[in-house]
């Protein structure tokens, strides 16, 4: 949190296998044995309260289920546009940036993204998910 000046942070272990949760944490935290001094916002599990939009983090979700189903290989690239069209609405990252595209390290099974320098057309709702 004091890296990235967050002023709160979640983080929540699920076993790959069984989908069960391992572990879960929300910061800033408080004394369990001191509850009538802590500050009324910091006692919600944010992990389990607080609704999050997909954003990026879904990326990996659907990246996953890819995976999974075979209908992508570790070796596929996913073009990332800063926005796409669907039906007749618009969706866009929060704060403007490139296009940007999605690859595996061969070192990593873990996704990474990389700016490109020409930006495909916005009304191209598959752009994101070509290979």
């Amino acid at each position: 949190m004091i890296d990235q000046q967050a002023r709160s942070a979640t983080a929540i272990v699920l076993d790959a296998h069984s989908g069960a949760v391992v572990a879960m944490a929300t910061a800033p935290g408080y004394d369990a044995n001191d509850v009538p001094v802590v500050t009324p916002r910091y006692l919600p599990n944010r992990a389990v309260t607080d609704t999050y939009e997909p954003g990026s983090t879904f990326k990996l979700v659907t990246v996953a289920g890819a995976l999974s189903d075979g209908a992508v290989t570790p070796q596929t690239k996913f073009t990332l546009p800063y926005s796409i069209t669907v039906a007749d609405k618009t969706i866009h990252d929060a704060h403007p940036r490139g296009t940007e595209t999605l690859t595996f390290p061969k070192s990593s099974p873990s996704p990474r993204t990389s700016a490109r320098s020409r930006s495909p057309s916005s009304s191209d709702g598959n752009a994101w998910l070509t290979g």
